[in-house]
């Protein structure tokens, strides 16, 4: 709350808003409260600023149990903005959001985020694609969890047809990827070209060589990787472990100190971090995140130590 509030107006905000993928809306808190101690809420408001006209929203009510009053709320903070501003409902100045789960929150709207324009470079709609890529929103979530810097270099070694590529690409971040299937590099290249991301660095060929490949002077600021499962990827009778810890090995020669890795991993076998702490790589987070009865997709934060 405190970091957008930061980033309220001007460039900054627009800066934030390139970031999501997973938000509909950014926005100020201004007041948090136990939701029990509602009527301390509303007081608190009083002394935040409201522009002419205002909307007062009620977006989210969260495990309302018995001794909740969100009406009650709604109602006073109403009465707070209608002694300080005309009330619009249809075209308002400022839009006033409450979330309320076991604490209140209430603040002000910076902006919608509209994330239409992912549902456009979905898989069907590029040039090339597969059928088990990532959707746009989950690529660039990716890309936001390895902390990757604007303006900074990303790299995906198991580029596939450049999904997570595109995303950072149209971030303002440099891409560089790999693959080792040549249709895939081709296929990348036709589809970063279709959103018009231009420069991309790409290497046919296994990931054991990539170190080799890249330029000595070439920094890589983050690793964002959709690893290879092996049910509909080719992994050309390598063990999808042995994979996995040649990928770490690869990428703790190219990765920065200090900067991180998003991979996504079919299993998750927390004996084998072991191996991945030698490589030096230290788990910073692991969200795992359901497709279907068959397939949980787990993403996981890596930091090159």
């Amino acid at each position: 709350m405190r970091y957008l509030s930061e980033l309220a107006s001007g460039p900054r905000t627009k800066c934030v808003v390139a970031l999501e993928s997973l938000t509909h809306r950014c926005w100020i808190c201004a007041s948090v409260q136990q939701s029990s101690r509602w009527r301390n809420t509303a007081k608190n408001y009083r002394h935040w600023q409201v522009q002419s006209t205002a909307l007062l929203l009620v977006p989210m009510q969260l495990e309302m149990r018995s001794g909740r009053h969100s009406k009650a709320l709604e109602k006073d903070l109403g009465e707070v903005l209608a002694k300080r501003s005309k009330v619009d409902l249809e075209r308002p100045d400022q839009v006033v959001n409450v979330v309320l789960s076991d604490l209140a929150y209430i603040g002000s709207g910076i902006v919608d985020v509209d994330t239409s324009e992912f549902e456009d470079r979905k898989v069907q709609n590029r040039p090339f694609f597969s059928p088990i890529s990532l959707h746009p929103k989950l690529a660039r979530t990716m890309v936001n969890l390895a902390r990757t810097p604007r303006q900074g270099t990303i790299l995906d070694p198991f580029c596939g047809t450049g999904g997570i590529l595109m995303e950072a690409g149209l971030m303002g971040i440099k891409v560089v990827g790999g693959d080792l299937e040549e249709k895939m590099i081709h296929g990348t290249r036709d589809n970063l070209d279709h959103v018009g991301i231009k420069g991309a660095r790409l290497f046919h060929g296994d990931i054991g060589d990539l170190p080799g490949w890249l330029d000595k002077d070439l920094r890589i600021d983050a690793v964002v990787t959709d690893a290879p499962y092996g049910r509909s990827t080719r992994t050309f009778g390598e063990e999808l472990g042995d994979i996995y810890l040649r990928t770490f090995k690869a990428m703790g020669k190219v990765l920065e100190r200090g900067r991180y890795m998003s991979v996504t991993l079919p299993v998750v076998d927390i004996g084998r971090f072991d191996d991945v702490r030698e490589l030096g790589f230290e788990l910073q987070g692991h969200y795992p995140f359901r497709v279907h009865r068959s397939l949980t997709r787990n993403f996981l934060v890596f930091r090159r130590t």
